[in-house]
């Protein structure tokens, strides 16, 4: 990579730092261990006899309603919608103390870092980080859906303020990263606009929830 490469990105207006994107492997396998431990504790929206079900599960601004189906063994069939072919996955362990679950998928074992912070899934694929929560049948209408306010998606320390007052940020462009139970997790913007307010700097403690930028957005034409 030369720099004039690096230049002519910025002049086509090219976004240099993307974002990872979370693989279907990755959406199958957090859809097992949704499954588990629904399974595992008394559901509210489901009754214990239901052995299929619909999942609707967000990563970052994407939304997708996988169907699980759950058997012995802790084998789920995973389709990555109610409509497609389902998937294999079987939930050989998982070690919530040390962030660790061992999985089959179509009968190729491997082992992934699977932390749970409150409702939110982290799993970490390839070095990458990825949140993964349940959308609610009740969606939230405040602030934390407000893509002109970024809040810190968990409590932890903020490593990384890659953006200032006035500069364009596109959608799904890196942010912030805050660390918490030393993995490093990234804040990207939800939609196009310009950074009104940082409110973060590196070494600073936060809560979830806090208010680390507020940008104002794009209008639409």
């Amino acid at each position: 990579m030369t720099t004039t490469l690096i230049d002519q990105w910025q002049t086509d207006g090219d976004p240099i730092l993307q974002a990872p994107v979370a693989s279907d492997e990755a959406w199958l396998i957090a859809g097992a261990l949704f499954g588990a431990r629904q399974q595992g504790t008394a559901h509210l929206l489901r009754a214990d006899s239901v052995s299929a079900w619909d999942l609707p599960l967000q990563q970052d601004s994407v939304k997708r309603t996988l169907r699980v189906s759950a058997a012995s063994g802790g084998v789920y069939r995973v389709a990555m919608s109610p409509q497609a072919a389902p998937l294999t996955v079987q939930l050989l362990s998982e070690d919530a103390t040390r962030g660790e679950a061992r999985i089959e998928l179509d009968g190729v074992q491997r082992r992934v870092r699977a932390v749970w912070l409150g409702d939110t899934l982290n799993l970490v694929i390839e070095a990458a980080v990825f949140p993964f929560s349940e959308v609610s049948a009740w969606p939230d209408a405040g602030n934390a859906l407000d893509p002109s306010r970024a809040l810190a998606p968990v409590a932890g320390t903020v490593t990384q303020v890659l953006v200032q007052a006035g500069d364009t940020v596109t959608e799904g462009q890196p942010l912030v990263a805050i660390e918490a139970m030393k993995m490093e997790m990234w804040l990207n913007a939800q939609a196009p606009g310009v950074i009104k307010a940082v409110y973060a700097k590196a070494g600073d403690q936060v809560q979830a929830k806090t208010l680390l930028i507020d940008i104002e957005l794009n209008k639409e034409d």
